[in-house]
């Protein structure tokens, strides 16, 4: 009676087992699926592909060069022998090799990092920059995925100023800027608001000196002086431009009208909000920083992070430097890339077939356990890749089946029955010594900058630590059992 009750453990272990590896394997493929608002949503991201597998975006960066003070020369009548003449001549050559000086491989060089940093900061993982040295020109490939409103304005100059709306005097510029914060407020997600981005603007201590001045100098309202005609029967040739005393016949009053001034915040010359009160801008300026939101309180996450995308953008664009030379979009095209998506799978099929022919021929049905142990550490790591956001490069591809190749070795062995260890515990510590240093290392490298480096470590680190979890369970119970023959 009790080898028949072991027997019914052992059997009830390995139909679960096999269920829960059938259960990894949908959901890492298919997802997760739940009703929102009648429409059924997966709730995983899906997978992302690095540029090489999937197509991409070549963007030609052409250097935009200021033809109109040339044009206005050759427009302009020149007149002999005049002392200013001569003063323009030199003013207007002076201004010429001040612009030509702008036109040199340091600045083009200084341009390209500028650019790689925005990039970085906008959250776009993925990107190749090259300069041509002799033109200046860039060329930068980027994910189709990639956001274009985002894209556009990595390339722009740059320049941000706070101006006063009713005069249009610039008070604040880039270089009154120490640094910026942008964060996610979710402080009244539990009141079913959801969340909103903030961008804190801190001030150098001698623009918040300056701010400090304009404070005290400054008045909050302005006098804006309104026309209005007394005669009903004026013309309105007359109104515009002729006063009481010129006109004779129609009789013009002017009063004042005391209004709130207003500030407005620019990039690029383009507003980036609603002009807002002086008083409330001046208030908070004066002591260091300038706290604002972008778009509205939402529970939707994509709105979100584009927003927060956007907010490190801007970040970048303002409290760094500008562009040293101005760029325009030369070509916008899309390269078709040779690793297609179905290669990757034809790739990762051959390796499970192979896997499988060795393990069934020689060891039949506990072969057949055996390769399930493959396929459910394979699709837990694809699992934690998709949950995770990793970026599937090639270098990915070769980290999983590497990481597919440990586990097939580890049960050829356990199924052999030739290692220095028989027992089913003996032999999974002596794998867990053996990769324990490469296990430290793909930690260390999971953390470096470049992201083919850092995927490979961050798959081996995941792999690993799986292959831990699923053989001291499901591989336990499919495989326990086996003795040395």
């Amino acid at each position: 009676m009790g080898g028949i009750k072991v027997k019914k453990e052992s059997t009830l272990k390995v139909i679960l087992s096999v269920l829960v590896i059938v259960l990894l394997t949908l959901v890492s493929g298919m997802g997760v699926y739940v009703k929102d608002r009648n429409v059924m949503k997966n709730k995983l991201p899906d997978y992302k592909y690095g540029m090489e597998i999937e197509d991409t975006n070549l963007i030609l960066l052409k250097i935009k060069k200021d033809e109109t003070k040339a044009n206005e020369e050759l427009e302009e009548p020149k007149e002999d022998g005049t002392e200013s003449e001569a003063n323009n001549e030199n003013q207007n050559q002076s201004e010429e090799n001040k612009e030509e000086n702008k036109y040199t491989l340091d600045n083009y060089k200084k341009a390209k990092k500028l650019i790689e940093k925005r990039l970085v900061d906008a959250g776009i993982q993925q990107y190749t920059v090259r300069l041509d040295e002799a033109s200046g020109n860039i060329a930068v490939e980027l994910p189709t995925t990639t956001i274009v409103g985002v894209v556009q304005n990595i390339f722009t100059k740059g320049n941000f100023e706070i101006k006063i709306a009713d005069n249009n005097e610039v008070i604040v510029t880039n270089a009154d800027i120490k640094e910026i914060k942008t964060s996610v407020d979710d402080s009244n997600s539990v009141y079913g608001q959801g969340s909103i981005v903030k961008m804190d603007i801190i001030f150098t201590k001698e623009a918040t000196k300056k701010l400090e001045n304009i404070k005290n100098t400054y008045a909050v309202t302005y006098e804006e002086k309104v026309q209005t005609q007394t005669d009903e029967n004026s013309s309105a040739e007359t109104a515009t431009t002729q006063t009481t005393s010129e006109q004779g016949k129609n009789e013009e009053t002017k009063q004042t009208e005391t209004k709130d001034r207003q500030v407005a915040l620019y990039l690029n010359g383009t507003s980036l909000g609603a002009s807002f009160g002086f008083k409330s801008f001046i208030d908070s300026a004066a002591n260091g920083s300038l706290p604002l939101t972008l778009g509205n309180y939402t529970t939707n996450k994509e709105d979100i992070d584009t927003s927060l995308k956007q907010a490190n953008l801007n970040k970048s664009l303002i409290q760094n430097e500008e562009l040293p030379v101005e760029y325009e979009i030369e070509q916008n095209s899309v390269i078709h890339s040779n690793v297609q998506k179905n290669t990757v799978k034809i790739v990762f099929a051959i390796v499970f077939v192979a896997m499988a022919v060795v393990l069934l021929v020689k060891y039949k049905l506990k072969g057949l356990y055996g390769f399930l142990t493959i396929v459910g550490i394979t699709a837990a790591l694809l699992l934690t890749i998709r949950y995770s956001n990793l970026v599937i490069t090639t270098s990915a591809i070769c980290s999983i089946v590497a990481v597919m190749a440990i586990q097939f070795i580890y049960v050829y062995s356990t199924l052999n029955g030739k290692t220095s260890h028989t027992k089913f515990n003996e032999n999974i510590f002596e794998f867990t010594k053996i990769f324990m240093p490469v296990f430290i290392m793909s930690l260390v490298i999971s953390f470096a900058k470049t992201l083919e480096l850092g995927s490979i470590g961050q798959i081996i680190f995941w792999g690993l630590i799986i292959f831990e979890i699923i053989n001291n369970t499901l591989t336990r119970a499919l495989l326990a059992d086996t003795k040395n023959k």
